[in-house]
């Protein structure tokens, strides 16, 4: 009751403010505080052609990095409102994250095609090129990301690459 929207993607709790973050499946993003709703509808109403989907939000402070359908969208919970938006794939390209962390120095996202990096004190997050796939791994989808005793845990997720009958999807 009182929420903005119906399908839930996500939900997230930023322990910094206080402030409840719900993604929905159509890109519409609702930020509680207290008893209060702020509706952000700014991705859902976009002419994205895109998967507006969010799928996890990890939290910086008061920044809230939603993992889209599309790329990665900066949330202020502070302000309520979009502080910026990252398209990581290839030329600027959108891209899907499904997951995003941080061990404190470096962004890491899990994305359709690989395990992504940038340096988060980096000014220009925007642009793609600030942005590098890790090499060396298998190429493919990768829908969880986490930092655990400082080393990278991902899950490469080749069930996700599979068609219905079981077979390599190419």
């Amino acid at each position: 009751e009182g929420l903005s929207d119906l399908t839930i993607g996500t939900i997230g709790y930023n322990n910094s403010n206080g402030v409840l973050v719900v993604g929905y499946q159509n890109g519409n993003i609702d930020l509680l505080k207290g008893n209060v709703i702020y509706n952000l509808p700014d991705i859902k109403r976009s002419q994205i052609v895109a998967d507006k989907s969010i799928n996890e939000i990890y939290f910086i402070g008061s920044l809230a990095y939603l993992s889209t359908g599309f790329g990665i969208i900066v949330v202020d919970t502070d302000r309520n409102e979009i502080k910026d938006t990252y398209l990581i794939g290839p030329n600027g390209n959108y891209l899907a994250v499904y997951d995003i962390v941080s061990d404190g120095t470096t962004l890491f996202a899990a994305t359709a095609t690989g395990i992504y990096r940038a340096q988060l004190n980096n000014s220009f997050l925007a642009n793609y090129t600030s942005w590098t796939q890790y090499t060396g791994i298998p190429v493919g989808i990768y829908n969880t990301v986490d930092v655990f005793k400082g080393k990278l845990i991902v899950n490469y997720s080749a069930f996700l690459m599979t068609n219905v009958s079981g077979a390599d999807v190419q």
